[in-house]
């Protein structure tokens, strides 16, 4: 029993930092970085930790029951057991309500929180290409507005999609490649086309 017990502060105490740190990060998460995963896999971490708990805690029961041990005593073990849990769905849920951005979850008619995810890969986007033409102009715009908008794409990438939405030998690629290919030129180019 006392190996039992010994082994389990250890794992209690794993959980707890891994706790702590999960805790941390979700709360100085920028919701503007979109690599999460590290606070995915710490709570994957803390999951198992949870799990190894669980299975301990009943380890620890079963024993005590077997010793015949107190009321009170059993009554503390439960107590304990019941607050890691808890503490586990806790951070589990702050998690998935603060972080996730590909899961969107939502609360039904009876409180039961459902995780829906897309099933299906949606089709490439093929960028319709801007020539000299204005009126093709709106159909490229209405499609290549979400490069510009983007902020999480550097200026030097915007430049590249831009070159390849233009039409070959066109005046539009003509004036796009009259500026050297850097971040720093995309705003011009834009201005230009």
């Amino acid at each position: 029993m006392d190996i039992l017990k010994t082994k389990r502060k250890v794992v209690l105490a794993a959980f707890g930092r891994l706790y702590n740190t999960l805790n941390e990060a979700v709360s100085n998460w920028d919701p503007g970085n979109r690599d999460d995963s590290k606070i995915w896999a710490n709570l994957e971490l803390l999951r198992e930790k949870a799990d190894e708990l669980a299975k301990m805690d009943e380890e620890v029961m079963n024993l005590l029951l077997q010793e015949e041990a107190l009321e009170e005593e059993l009554d503390k073990e439960m107590q304990s057991a019941d607050e890691y849990a808890s503490k586990y769905k806790r951070i589990s849920l702050y998690v998935q309500k603060r972080v996730s951005t590909a899961i969107k979850v939502e609360e039904d008619s009876n409180s039961f929180l459902i995780v829906n995810m897309r099933k299906f890969q949606l089709p490439t986007l093929e960028f319709k290409k801007f020539g000299s033409d204005v009126k093709d102009w709106l159909t490229f715009w209405s499609q290549f507005k979400k490069i510009v908008e983007d902020p999480e794409i550097d200026d030097a990438d915007k430049f590249q999609y831009l070159l390849q939405a233009t039409t070959p030998k066109t005046r539009a690629q003509e004036v796009v490649e009259s500026f050297p290919p850097i971040g720093s030129n995309y705003s011009k180019a834009m201005e230009c086309l």
